[in-house]
């Protein structure tokens, strides 16, 4: 561009004898015309250069300040959950049931808000639940006292071990306790039966209900596996729900106790106790449910329940009446040394049965299997329950 600048200013020389004569003015023109398209262009091109490079930059710098706040808003997060979680920490070892009813608030609030945390407040809510506990006992639960003779002598054994004598009534104010201090003893367990119920209701709430069709979203999909082995549940309910692997191995149900209609995927009940009313009935257990040396003290309902594979006890005892009504077992239902101390209907059940040395209440109407009876009692009101030859 410069070159031609200069040629455009240089004086044109005159002309030689014979040839045209060329217009020196508009050879200028042109020279300065082309100069000047040549140079808007090179500006042109480097202004676009500078103007990509700008923006690239422009561009990576908002990219790390995005990676820089995500990384900010997670530790945050981070913070927050923690300080949470060691909140209502604290607050459920308060000796104050108000400051414990918060704690549980807290912890049920930080899983609605963060999915990833949901297994993990469960975690939390089932260990409050295991925690010791001493409920009022269940008028039924007299029958797993150890004073019935028609107890066998197994199941004795197993109470008198988990339940000494001396111990027995524990719960009730000594006669030398003043009348101050057994009020106060009396308002702590109304309190603390408070905060385990609000426990039990969080926790059921979050397992999605059978046919509903209302918001899903308080609905925690994420939980994998409930632990409440040897906890004291008092009137505990998990009735149309969706429950997942689920153990309640060595639990205490005291109260009403009500699974109907629930469909469990897995399901552990071994050693688990009901001293009050308990029913299945119309539940589903898409897994053989393991129900050996169970104790059933009240009545005990499983009429219309569904076994996908097979229903089984072993070594249980049922105090009271069992029904069995309509009970459908895919495979087969096995009762091996099963006491039935109360009426046991078994009307309309579909599925083979087998009974091995099993023993009922003679004097108890019972309502057996076809192909199925009692012997001769016993001199203790026992019998025997064997195939009809």
């Amino acid at each position: 561009m410069v070159w031609l600048l200069y040629i455009a200013r240089e004086p044109v020389p005159p002309p030689q004898a014979g040839a045209p004569i060329a217009p020196s003015g508009a050879v200028q023109i042109d020279a300065i015309r082309t100069a000047l398209t040549a140079g808007v262009g090179v500006g042109g091109a480097v202004a676009l250069l500078l103007a990509f490079r700008r923006q690239r930059h422009s561009e990576e710098t908002s990219i790390l300040v995005h990676q820089a706040t995500l990384a900010s808003e997670a530790d945050a997060l981070e913070r927050r959950t923690t300080e949470l979680y060691t909140s209502a920490a604290e607050q459920l070892g308060s000796d104050k049931a108000p400051v414990r009813l918060a704690g549980l608030y807290a912890l049920d609030r930080l899983g609605q808000d963060t999915a990833s945390q949901r297994q993990a407040v469960v975690g939390v809510l089932s260990a409050y639940l295991r925690m010791p506990y001493e409920p009022l006992r269940d008028p039924y639960s007299r029958r797993l006292e150890g004073t019935s003779l028609l107890l066998p002598q197994w199941i004795e054994k197993e109470l008198a071990s988990r339940h000494p004598p001396e111990e027995v009534g524990t719960a009730q104010a000594s006669p030398s306790a003043s009348e101050g201090k057994e009020d106060e003893s009396a308002r702590s367990a109304r309190e603390e039966l408070e905060v385990r119920r609000t426990a039990q209701h969080l926790l059921g709430s979050h397992f999605r209900k059978i046919g509903h069709q209302e918001d899903l979203s308080n609905y925690w999909t994420e939980v994998e596996n409930v632990d409440l082995r040897g906890a004291d549940l008092v009137d505990f309910e998990l009735r149309e729900c969706l429950v997942p692997n689920v153990n309640f191995a060595g639990a205490r149900f005291y109260g009403h106790t009500r699974f109907e209609q629930s469909i469990f995927t897995s399901a552990r009940f071994e050693n688990a106790t009901f001293e009050g009313f308990v029913s299945f009935s119309f539940a589903r257990f898409e897994e053989t449910p393991s129900f050996a040396a169970i104790k059933f003290a009240g009545p005990a309902d499983f009429g219309g329940a569904l076994f996908d594979t097979a229903m089984m006890f072993i070594q249980s005892y049922f105090g009271g009446s069992v029904d069995c009504s309509f009970t459908k077992s895919v495979k087969e239902a096995t009762f091996i040394q099963v006491w039935f101390g109360g009426p046991a209907s078994f009307k309309s059940f579909e599925g083979s049965v087998r009974f091995l040395r099993c023993r009922a209440a003679y004097d108890c109407k019972h309502n057996w299997p076809s192909g199925w009876e009692l012997n001769q009692p016993q001199p203790d009101g026992q019998a025997l329950l064997n195939p009809i030859d």
